[in-house]
């Protein structure tokens, strides 16, 4: 065994290493005493050379070409041990020294105290090598260039300063993909330049070359519209002007759309703008005039009169449409009440049309169709007799002959027997007789009914010489023939059974049979009829008897109407604080067999606004007979509150921290209030308060206010718990200072190191930042190295050190940005161009340039040519760089010609009908700088012919070198008229006369016009041929015009002439008129409408009237009243009517004491309950009142819901009032849910270190007599997270009538609390493998607990002894109570493979990591001991052998094996 230094010697703050037992190692930074070694002396002869390890192999290194300071080589130095003493050692070369191109020997000698020595040999070959790019200098910036749009749009010509590129080993290859002065397409085209030296290093110049269209030429606008004359209100249109661009894309700005336009004047304006912003416009004026005139309607309809076959209800009437005609141009039918073809009814309809012009004047034609009906249908004969054939005994003039009348019915109702040529029973003589009954209807006509009586002589018996038989011709005897018979019938009955004793008959020769009857006793008969009931009789000899008589049916009306949907009661409710609220109900309504029914009374209207409380609405209806019904219904509002509490200050989300490893943070806030309407609220739950401990996550609190309604608000806002982490990261490995060189000329090199790393209790810590990484390149002089480390938690360590690198010089000059060739163009006729250019910059390891020479100066004139430009530059060893570049000048013409004159656009008219005109103008002219310009093409030549419309007119000028100039024009030729139509045939003025009527149609012949266009417009006719025209004159006016609006008029007069012969018609005429007084009243007043009449001619007025509206008139009596018009012309006519005045009892009964709605509430399940009220009373004018109706008596029994009493009396009329009241009954519930299995309070414990637990339960339930049960508040659910403390949990039910119910308990988390105590928990440990191998053994110390109250199981991951991987392996000890709560002992295991050297300053820091050495599996205790032992060994034999030798004392040292600064120097 020996101790070694590093590297031959050993000093004081260095590393020492114990070689021994299995190649196990040690490196500390300790001293012997601290490993208790003894001082000892020995005095044993050396004469073994030094043990060399870690001499270096061969070492190749490269050269860059052209570097003169040589390559560092650096390797790790051979070291040498002695088993006696110290070892010297000395080298031919240094670790980092400059190498330079060929091979180099190394050598080490090492030599001990006593003069043995050992070498270590070794070569270093240098080769050089280029890897080197080439450098490039003006490598130009990306180009940008324009062409204007549509010239020379393919492409733009560029020209840029070539770049150029210098390299030590000569000038490089280049390949270009494009040349200066290339014309370029529109777009971007990547240009690149490649330099490659002759070792194939290339470098690259790329920029891009970006062409893009400019358009600097505004809009051409054509067909811009002219100024425009219109009517204030009429739609104006125009044609929108047109526009071209070279870009295909105009945007369009106007002022005006077409459309309406009522103001004085508008100025239309366009803006035409191509997306380059070049702008063009188009302006006009829209001059407005104001329309006051209504449109003339032409051809308005005269009256037209149809006629209706009597039966028919309407009939179709047919016209033709009148029209309008204005001033100022379009009219409109903008209204009509009927159309031609529409079905009229009987009686006079008025048909309306109405027409507008542009400005809204409103002209209107109206006319009327009457509908007349016509009777052109006979009557239809009933039961017309046939022939009849009788016997008569022979010697009898004449005999009586009967039968049964006929009869007749039409369509209009009335039909009447205007004639009949015999009666029956008249008495017939021998022979045939024609009888012929007439019958004709209101409309004259006449139906026939003909029949025959054939009387023969029969001869049977002997009278002489003749025989005959006796015939009887006596008819029967009718005995009790009813006569008429009157009934009457209720409104609305179709039928009534009619009976009567029936007729019989006897007959003087035997006896008479009934033959036929056409009603019998006990058949229906329809009400409002008439029917006639005829017997027929007849004896044994055919004579017929007939009884006739009439059953006559009316109908009376003493049904009260009925009520259609009399709504329910109505209950709502109305917020507390509102004074009232609208209401709606669908309204009643009542019908009447009569068909007509009136609404006499209401109290309210639906939407009618209600206070609270209840309010009875009521209808009441009767009919035209004064029977009379009602319907009522309660309208009730109750006060409610429904709104929620209000609250306020309710906390926004918290967001807290929470250090890793804590039980929680303290939360507090401010609790949040509410109020209410009611003024009554309450905090009823709250799920935490103030000054709870959360842990991280989400904890959401709940309040929850109920207010005296029941009506609950909440307020929910979470506290957020972040974990933080505020403890920085721990830096292991942080490297010391570095010191290096570097040659001059070299920018940088690399360096490298190992990479310090780092550690955080959170378990993940990251490299935030480093300044630079291990094998950066560094700059000469110092550089700081900064690493920064940073946990989740944002807390960052550091670890700073730096490197300091040297320099030495040896390098030439280098000229950067030297220009490129310079090419330019020179205008021609110009004496020189001025160049411009960025003068080269040199620059030198020593800092120190001088320039030499230089040929020119920038912005110097150059003639059109070559020129060469030279700068010369010097360091202070005589370095000479240069830098060259040409300077071209071309000569270039790129002014295109002037146009010195271009005519104006021209304009030119002929006359209508011509197609071509010639147009001259003055030729335009062009020069140029050149001197020379051409007229390359023209599209027209002065003096030429040009069509009708717009030409456009080019003239192009073209230079020597092809720039071009336009010319642009246009000529316009439009046609003119001027010319009017010519009238034909207008009319002269016209005279008519009218009788009876305030018009007349008047006939002309319209006139017509001609023009030379061949095309004439009836622009204005103020009237129609034929057209009614009113008493006066009326000016009639034709206007005519041709396209060019030449205008030509036809003026005429239409005079009418009024003549008046005819009276006045009387219009609304009363019939008579029946009213009523009430018993006991003598008069009363009657109102009518008035009569009014209307003339032709003109004016009516009322001459006399006897009676007005309103006046008395005395009961039971008929009175005449008469009206009498008179016309202007005195022409008189008279309305004539009665009014007739009765006396009836048309009042009801009063009716005392109707009781209000009554209202009784029980508990669910009590009904039905008595109810009682006091009964009402009524009372009548006439003395005499009944009960009708009672539908209810006091103290019945009443189920649950509202019932309907009713109480109907009538006087002697059967005039009836009405008492109604509804009873309510309706049930309460008074009793609270009943709550099902309420959780009991509730404690849960939890390990220790835990926040807090998820806590489960069975959620309670709840029940209710309404069978109606709702969760109102539920402040948590079962799997919530509870955090240590107590927490109250809260369940509350509702029923339907607000009845609550809670169900409250506690959860209460607990932290578990050990009373165990954990000793000896091992810090992490780290342990070394040899190379190659997979696993070591590792041993420890293991930690056990002392528990106060009870044994404590011990579990764990991994024993001491135990194999462990390479890496990191987690040891977890579990120390568990007998009341289940846990501790935990964990620590880390690494196993790295390599020798783990540790510096004497870092020995606390070795002991504590309890560092395993790989192999012994012992730690570090146990190796100091062992060591210990040896090394007092070693001492004693060293002791020995002392003394034995201790003349020889000169051959040893005594070791002091405590070392200080003194030894250093022996060392």
């Amino acid at each position: 065994m020996a101790w070694r230094t590093a590297r031959g010697g050993w000093r004081h703050g260095q590393s020492i290493v114990y070689e021994g037992g299995r190649g196990t190692s040690y490196e500390g930074d300790i001293s012997l005493d601290d490993i208790g070694l003894p001082n000892c002396v020995s005095t044993v002869p050396d004469t073994t050379a030094p043990v060399v390890s870690g001499c270096p192999a061969d070492i190749d290194a490269i050269l860059e070409l052209g570097d003169i300071g040589g390559v560092i080589v650096n390797w790790t130095e051979p070291i040498a041990t002695d088993e006696t003493s110290n070892v010297e050692v000395i080298s031919s070369h240094p670790p980092s020294q400059a190498f330079f191109i060929g091979k180099t020997g190394v050598a080490y000698i090492f030599r001990d105290r006593s003069g043995n020595v050992a070498t270590c040999y070794f070569s270093v070959t240098v080769r050089g090598a280029d890897t080197t790019s080439p450098t490039i200098y003006n490598c130009p910036d990306d180009i940008k260039t324009e062409t204007e749009a549509g010239i020379g749009s393919n492409g733009s010509t560029v020209f840029w300063n070539e770049p150029n590129a210098t390299d030590i080993s000569g000038t490089p290859e280049i390949m270009q993909s494009h040349m200066s002065n290339a014309t370029f397409p529109v777009g971007v085209t990547l240009v690149t330049y490649e330099f490659m030296d002759s070792s194939n290093n290339t470098a690259n110049c790329s920029f891009s070359v970006m062409v893009e269209t400019v358009d600097r030429t505004p809009p051409t606008v054509t067909r811009c519209p002219s100024d425009i004359d219109t009517v204030s209100g009429r739609h104006v249109t125009w044609r929108e002007p047109d526009v071209f661009d070279l870009s295909q894309n105009v945007t369009i700005v106007k002022s005006h759309w077409p459309g309406i336009f009522v103001a004085d004047q508008k100025q239309v304006a366009y803006t035409f703008t191509d997306p380059s912003g070049n702008t063009a416009a188009c302006n006009f004026t829209i001059n407005i005039v104001y329309d006051t005139t209504p449109p003339v309607i032409n051809n308005c309809v005269d009256n037209i009169t149809v006629f209706s076959e009597i039966g028919e209800t309407d009939q179709s009437a047919f016209w033709a449409q009148p029209s309008g005609t204005d001033d100022f141009g379009r009219v409109m039918l903008i209204h009509a009440t009927h159309t031609s073809g529409d079905r009229f009814p009987v009686g006079t309809t008025s048909v309306m049309y109405f027409f507008a012009d542009d400005s809204y004047n409103v002209a209107y034609c109206n006319f009327s169709v009457v509908v007349q009906e016509v009777d052109t249908t006979p009557p239809a004969i009933q039961s017309c007799p046939s022939d009849m054939n009788l016997d008569i005994e022979p010697g009898r003039p004449t005999t009586p002959v009967s039968w049964i009348p006929p009869s007749a019915t039409d369509v209009s109702g009335n039909v009447s027997l205007l004639s009949q040529s015999h009666l029956p029973g008249d008495s017939f003589t021998p022979g045939k007789t024609n009888v012929v009954y007439t019958f004709t209807d209101g409309s004259d006509n006449e139906a026939h009914c003909s029949f025959y009586v054939n009387l023969r002589e029969v001869f049977l018996g002997n009278h002489g010489n003749s025989s005959f038989i006796y015939t009887d011709t006596t008819p029967p005897t009718i005995i009790n023939c009813p006569s008429d018979i009157h009934e009457s019938i209720e409104l609305g009955t179709l039928q009534l059974v009619v009976s009567w004793l029936e007729p019989s008959a006897v007959d003087l020769k035997g006896s008479a049979v009934l033959q036929n009857a056409t009603h019998r006793p006990g058949a229906m008969f329809a009400a409002e009829s008439s029917t006639e009931v005829s017997y027929v009789f007849k004896d044994e000899s055919g004579n017929v008897a007939f009884c006739i008589f009439s059953v006559i049916v009316s109908t009376v009306d003493t049904t009260p109407p009925e009520i259609i949907s009399c709504p329910d009661d109505i209950s709502e409710t109305i917020q507390i604080g509102d004074k009232n609220k609208s209401i709606s109900w669908s309204e009643p309504s009542a019908s009447d067999v009569s068909g007509n029914v009136l609404l006499t009374s209401q109290t309210y209207l639906s939407g009618d606004f209600f206070k609270p409380g209840k309010t009875r609405i009521a209808y009441v209806f009767s009919d035209s007979d004064g029977n009379s019904v009602s319907c009522s219904f309660d309208v009730t509002l109750t006060i409610v509150d429904t709104t929620r509490p209000e609250i306020g200050n309710c906390p926004s989300n918290i967001v807290t921290d929470v250090e890793i490893g804590s039980i929680g943070t303290a939360v507090d806030w401010i609790e949040p209030s509410a109020n209410d309407e009611s003024g009554s609220v309450t905090l009823i739950a709250k799920t935490h308060s103030p000054g709870v401990r959360v842990g991280a996550g989400t904890t959401t609190v709940n309040y929850f206010f109920m207010d005296s309604s029941n009506n609950v608000a909440t307020c929910t806002f979470q506290v957020i718990g972040n974990s933080v982490d505020s403890t920085p990261p721990e830096v292991e490995f942080c490297p010391n200072d570095i010191r290096d060189t570097i040659e001059v000329g070299e920018e940088d090199r690399s360096i490298s190191w190992v990479e310090p790393r780092a550690s955080d209790i959170s378990g993940n810590v990251s490299l935030l930042s480093q300044s630079h990484s291990s094998g950066d390149n560094f700059k000469p002089g110092k550089t700081e190295i900064i690493y920064t480390f940073a946990d989740e938690g944002g807390n960052s360590a550091s670890c700073n050190f730096e490197i300091n690198l040297n320099l030495v010089d040896t390098r030439k000059p280098n000229i950067q940005s030297c220009p490129f060739d310079i090419v330019t163009d020179l205008e021609v006729g110009s004496m020189g161009a001025s160049v411009s250019w960025t003068e080269p910059s040199v620059t030198d390891e020593s800092g120190n340039v001088t320039l030499l020479t230089q040929t020119h100066l920038p912005g110097k004139q150059f003639g059109v040519g070559t020129t060469t430009v030279t700068y010369l530059y010097v360091d202070p060893s005589n370095n000479i760089a240069a830098c060259t570049f040409r300077i071209m000048t071309r000569s270039v013409d790129t002014t295109p010609p002037k146009i010195d004159v271009c005519p104006s656009d021209i304009s030119v008219t002929i006359e209508l009908g011509n197609t071509r005109k010639a147009v001259y103008w003055m030729e335009p002219l062009a020069s140029d700088n050149s001197g020379h310009v051409t007229l390359t093409s023209q599209s027209h030549h002065s003096g030429d012919d040009f069509p009708l419309g717009m030409t456009g007119i080019s003239y192009l000028f073209m230079d020597a070198t092809e720039n071009a100039v336009w010319c642009n024009f246009s000529v316009a030729v439009n046609t003119e008229d001027t010319i009017a139509p010519i009238v034909i045939d207008c009319p002269s003025d016209v005279v008519d006369k009218v009788e009876g009527s305030m018009s007349t149609s008047v006939q002309w012949k319209d006139p017509s016009a001609t023009d030379a266009s061949g095309n004439v417009t009836l622009l204005v006719k103020t009237h129609q041929p034929g057209e009614k025209f009113g008493i006066g004159t009326s000016n009639v006016m034709y206007i005519f015009a041709d396209p060019s609006n030449n205008m030509a008029y036809c003026t005429f007069s239409v005079r009418v002439d009024l003549i008046d012969t005819l009276p006045p018609k009387i219009l609304n005429c009363p019939s008579g008129i029946n009213a009523s007084a009430e018993v006991g009243i003598g008069q009363v007043a009657v109102f009518w409408i008035e009569p009014f009449g209307i003339d032709e001619a003109g004016r009516t007025s009322v001459l006399r009237r006897s009676h007005v509206p309103g006046q008395l008139f005395a009961a039971n009596n008929v009175t005449q009243v008469s009206y009498i018009f008179g016309d202007e012309a005195d022409n008189q006519a008279s309305c004539i009517f009665s009014v007739t005045v009765n006396q009836e009892d048309t009042v009801a009964p009063e009716i005392a004491s109707c009781p209000l709605d009554i209202y009784k509430t029980v508990e669910i399940g009590t009904s039905p309950v008595h109810v009682s009220w006091k009964e009402p009373i009524a009372s009548d004018k006439s003395g005499h009142i009944e009960i009708l109706t009672a539908t209810h008596a006091p103290d019945e029994m009443f189920d649950v819901g509202s019932t309907l009493v009713s109480y109907i009396y009538a006087d002697g009329s059967n005039n009836r009032a009405t008492c109604e009241f509804e009873i309510h009954i309706s049930e309460s519930d008074t009793r609270a849910p009943s709550i099902i299995s309420c959780p009991n309070n509730e404690t849960v414990k939890i390990d220790i270190g835990s926040f807090g637990a998820i806590v489960n339960w069975d959620a309670p339930m709840a029940e209710d007599t309404s069978g109606y049960v709702m969760l109102l508040v539920q402040t948590h659910a079962p799997g919530t997270f509870f955090a240590i403390g107590t927490t109250m949990v809260s369940y509350i039910f509702r029923d339907n009538a607000n009845n609550m119910a809670k169900c409250s308990f506690s959860v209460t988390v607990t932290a578990a609390e050990s009373s165990s105590m954990i000793f000896n928990c091992p810090i992490n440990i780290v342990a070394g493998i040899e190379p190659g191998r997979d696993t070591t053994t590792v041993t420890w110390i293991e930690p056990y607990a002392i528990n106060l109250s009870a044994a404590t199981k011990i579990s764990s991951t991994h024993k001491p002894s135990e194999s462990f991987p390479i890496g990191s392996t987690l040891v977890v000890y579990t120390f568990e109570d007998l009341d289940g709560y846990k501790q935990f002992c964990n620590f880390t295991v690494t196993v790295i493979e390599n020798e783990y050297t540790l510096d004497v300053g870092d020995q606390e820091q070795f002991i504590n990591s309890r560092v395993t050495y790989e192999g012994s599996g012992v730690s570090y205790a146990a190796l100091v001991m062992s060591l210990s032992v040896v090394i007092l060994i070693i001492c004693i034999l060293l002791l020995q052998l002392y003394i034995r030798k201790k003349k020889k004392a000169d051959n040893v040292k005594l070791v002091g094996l405590h070392l200080s600064e003194r030894d250093e120097d022996y060392f």
